[in-house]
């Protein structure tokens, strides 16, 4: 919980991280506020932290790049931003990163 006034922000909860490698001080945060069920990956983009919605192949072929756009077939797209995302080799990595994020904060 968190109050302000003009002045200043008092928290009434918090914890101090203490990793100082950015990928070790999320596991270390999710795992202290037992945070793993809660995780929704995928679903906000990475740029404006807009949701994401499926959107047709059709719709986004003319802003995908020509290897994209023959290669994949599931696409979603910022709500705020318009930034289009698909299951490339960048979102497997980040796949096994997260199912390692949540094994790791359940140990």
């Amino acid at each position: 919980m968190v109050s302000s006034s003009s002045e200043f922000t008092i928290g009434t909860h918090g914890s101090l991280v203490r990793e100082t490698d950015s990928r070790r001080q999320l596991a270390e945060i999710v795992a202290r506020f037992d945070l793993a069920g809660s995780l929704q990956p995928f679903t906000r983009c990475m740029v404006c932290n807009g949701s994401l919605a499926e959107i047709a192949k059709e719709q986004v072929r003319t802003l995908l790049p020509p290897r994209v756009a023959s290669t994949f077939e599931e696409f979603r797209q910022c709500s705020q931003c318009g930034r289009i995302y698909w299951k490339g080799s960048h979102y497997q990595r980040m796949q096994r990163w997260v199912s390692e994020l949540v094994t790791t904060a359940a140990a």
